[in-house]
């Protein structure tokens, strides 16, 4: 569903108010204010309550959600990452199925996985995740039909799914002590994360962010937007466990998946649609290099 058009004098308002609430200018209280119109964000009844209650999100949300769209960008932009998630997916994704159906950080495949992943080039690995997330992303829209509209609300409907998700992991793990059990929540060996990130020193509110900048990045591959994408990608791996990140990232989409494949099927199925994604965009920053030949040729002659 479309987010809900507002009406501009509401949103002038809820300005007004996040104006002097935030003590930010009005004219940036305004673009915010739109910005979450756009994205379906804010109440669907803005009497009194619903202004206020917009306020108070508006207050508290990343500043990451509210950010101006980024400067368009032509696809072929994303051929690097697709080159090298092309490189990599046929043997990432098999190896990343058995982990995930093993469950076990004891298991032969959790070792194998951790190996492969030891042994493999760090931006090979940020690729493979970006190209498998926005598989599953991909595939997500296209078993539903979505129009364009519809895809980019869904993509902010899965960033707060996301968003929420880790928000019951974090409540489930005691930072007391260094082992939790917080696999109960969600059944994957990443269930220290959140402790190693206290360890490390870096604030909680870190980690979420994190999280909705891969899913902003793999969902604006999924949509082809590759400025949007590159800018997300870029912000989520400067985390220092950004990996760690992206399979949770991955497999939570993974789980939100409704469909009648097998786990197995839906990972493999969200690879190809992934490969074919890396393909597309190979494809584009080829042609496009052919069409500025062609253009130089035609010069010259």
């Amino acid at each position: 569903m479309a987010p809900k058009k507002t009406n501009t004098g509401h949103q002038q308002q809820i300005a007004r108010l996040l104006h002097k609430a935030s003590q930010c200018g009005y004219q940036e209280a305004l673009r915010r204010v739109a910005q979450a119109a756009r994205k379906g964000l804010l109440p669907p009844v803005l009497d009194k309550a619903g202004r206020e209650q917009a306020v108070a999100f508006l207050l508290a949300a990343d500043p990451s959600l509210l950010e101006a769209p980024a400067a368009p960008m032509p696809l072929g932009a994303l051929a690097p990452w697709a080159q090298r998630a092309r490189s990599v997916l046929d043997t990432f994704t098999p190896l990343f199925t058995a982990d995930l159906l093993a469950k076990d950080q004891d298991s032969k495949e959790h070792r194998a996985f951790v190996s492969y992943c030891e042994d493999s080039d760090g931006e090979d690995l940020d690729a493979a995740w970006l190209y498998l997330g926005a598989g599953c992303i991909g595939a997500y829209d296209q078993d539903r039909g979505r129009d364009a509209q519809q895809r980019r609300t869904s993509l902010d409907q899965l960033e707060q799914q996301i968003q929420e998700h880790w928000r019951g992991l974090v409540g489930a793990v005691d930072h007391n002590d260094g082992f939790t059990t917080a696999e109960e929540v969600f059944a994957r060996d990443v269930w220290d994360l959140p402790t190693m990130t206290v360890l490390a020193g870096l604030p909680e509110a870190s980690v979420p962010a994190t999280m909705r900048a891969w899913a902003r990045a793999c969902g604006s591959v999924a949509a082809g937007d590759a400025g949007r994408a590159l800018a997300a990608f870029e912000r989520a791996r400067g985390h220092r466990f950004s990996g760690d990140l992206a399979q949770i990232q991955v497999s939570t989409l993974l789980r939100a998946l409704q469909s009648d494949f097998t786990l197995p099927d839906l990972v493999d199925y969200s690879s190809r649609y992934g490969q074919a994604l890396a393909d597309h965009h190979i494809a584009a920053a080829a042609g496009a290099a052919a069409a500025t030949a062609g253009a130089a040729d035609g010069q010259e002659g």
